[in-house]
């Protein structure tokens, strides 16, 4: 059986760790690729066709619920968070670009490990102060809000434990005609005159066609090559404003677990009638992740850098059992 390799891009490691070194208990996978671990929804595991008219989304999590992997980018001045992010290793977290350009980062904090939007005292969180700089993607347009991709560097490791660990990005870049139920996670507004909520939210999304989406929204936000976007359109659900950096998530069904495939970039208002929401892919951008990480760690934390051998990264996707 053919299961999907995940790159673990810890430092830490002599190589990535695959998800098809995996083994049965009690009729249940278990990952030696430690990332996304926690909660996998119910609504993911539902065909399309049932859900098409009846999904359950715009709630909050529920307490038996967990995302280890959701992080926010929270204002130091009000501790709260104005946009979602991914945490990708112990020292760094994916977000939106648009999120941090032209941003002082020093104002920002990454708070990992929590579910209310603000800080709340002994929440359980862990508040990160960010180093500069932030690694924006070199071919981002503010105008466009093309390329809307970044990471961030964190000033001490992130403590992983049961609610706080990498993501899963998935390895393999997704049909942009087929059908998807994406999960979507965010402190954002729950409509465009609410303001943002309180508490972490999960919302299903319907795929959507990249051909129509590119006739429906400005031409000016869709990037030239659609495989570097998704759009996601589901009536009277959406993301909205403070939810960009967020994920969306499919199941990797072969390991029952999230894999990340694209992270929230825009949309024209919330929830509007033909109006869907554009998303950033990030099958496209795995080569720059480990580039712009490799290239961090070297900057920031060269004592914990570590090369497998003569000029050989340990987290290249370029190995085999």
């Amino acid at each position: 059986m053919n299961h999907n390799r995940y790159l673990d891009f810890s430092p830490y490691f002599r190589r990535p760790i695959a998800s098809n070194n995996l083994h049965r208990r009690h009729n249940k996978y278990s990952l030696t690729c430690n990332c996304s671990w926690g909660t996998v929804p119910e609504g993911l595991n539902i065909s399309l066709n049932r859900l098409k008219y009846k999904i359950v989304g715009g709630n909050e999590i529920d307490d038996s619920e967990n995302y280890p992997m959701m992080a926010g980018l929270q204002l130091k001045e009000s501790n709260c968070v104005i946009c979602g992010a991914t945490i990708l290793t112990e020292f760094h977290a994916l977000t939106a670009a648009h999120c941090i350009f032209g941003e002082n980062v020093t104002n920002l904090q990454l708070a990992v490990g929590i579910r209310h939007n603000c800080r709340q005292p002994n929440d359980g969180g862990q508040y990160l102060s960010l180093l500069e700089p932030a690694y924006v993607h070199e071919y981002y347009d503010e105008k466009s809000n093309n390329q809307d991709i970044a990471i961030v560097v964190t000033q001490e490791r992130i403590i992983f434990r049961t609610t706080v660990g990498p993501t899963c990005i998935y390895p393999h870049p997704l049909s942009l005609t087929d059908n998807y139920i994406f999960l979507a996670l965010g402190w954002g507004k729950l409509s465009e005159e609410e303001d943002a909520s309180p508490e972490l939210v999960k919302v299903f999304l319907n795929s959507f066609d990249i051909e129509e989406c590119k006739d429906k929204v400005p031409p000016e936000i869709m990037n030239d090559n659609w495989s570097l976007q998704m759009c996601t359109y589901t009536i009277k659900k959406d993301t909205c404003g403070g939810d960009s950096g967020g994920p969306l998530f499919i199941v990797d069904r072969a390991v029952n677990r999230l894999a990340q495939v694209a992270l929230i970039s825009m949309g024209v208002g919330c929830a509007r009638v033909d109006e869907p929401g554009v998303n950033t892919a990030l099958y496209p951008y795995i080569g720059w992740m480990q580039w712009t990480i490799e290239n961090s760690m070297r900057t920031h934390y060269p004592e914990d850098y570590y090369k497998c051998g003569y000029n050989k990264i340990c987290y290249s996707t370029d190995w085999t059992e």
